[in-house]
């Protein structure tokens, strides 16, 4: 009996390394609730944008965007997509999906935004601890 229990916990755990890539990358079940406040920081991150308010966006940066992207490039790059693309406007939302990673779930948005020079795609990427969202990127096309 005990060789039974030793076996079905070795296929348990043998199961999870195999299972965890998989689960890692793809896309997963996203909560009403998760959606709406995806939705939320992409206005409230559009609103910093059309301010200027670059160091507001840094900050609410989790800490590897940080360890990658120094304050002042980041100011740099704020302003140069502000020249860019001007002044956001609304944020219809496309499209949010997750991705889990180890102890961690990232919520991904796409939304197509009415910019001062002409319509834009944004996508956002934030990891979810618990109840904490902070932004681990974003793109605009």
């Amino acid at each position: 009996m005990r060789k039974n229990w030793l076996a079905i916990r070795l296929s348990l755990v043998c199961l999870v390394f195999l299972a965890t890539p998989f689960v890692k990358y793809t896309k997963a079940f996203v909560s009403e609730d998760e959606k709406k406040q995806a939705s939320q920081l992409a206005d409230t991150f559009n609103e910093r944008f059309g301010r200027g308010d670059a160091d507001a966006i840094y900050e609410d940066t989790d800490a590897n965007f940080k360890a990658t992207v120094t304050l002042e490039r980041h100011r740099l790059y704020i302003a140069q997509l502000q020249r860019t693309v001007g002044s956001p406007g609304s944020c219809p939302v496309d499209g949010v999906w997750a991705k889990y990673g180890f102890f961690y779930k990232k919520i991904m948005l796409r939304c197509y935004s009415q910019f001062s020079q002409g319509v834009v795609k944004e996508v956002f990427a934030w990891r979810k601890d618990g109840d904490q969202y902070r932004m681990t990127g974003f793109r605009i096309q």
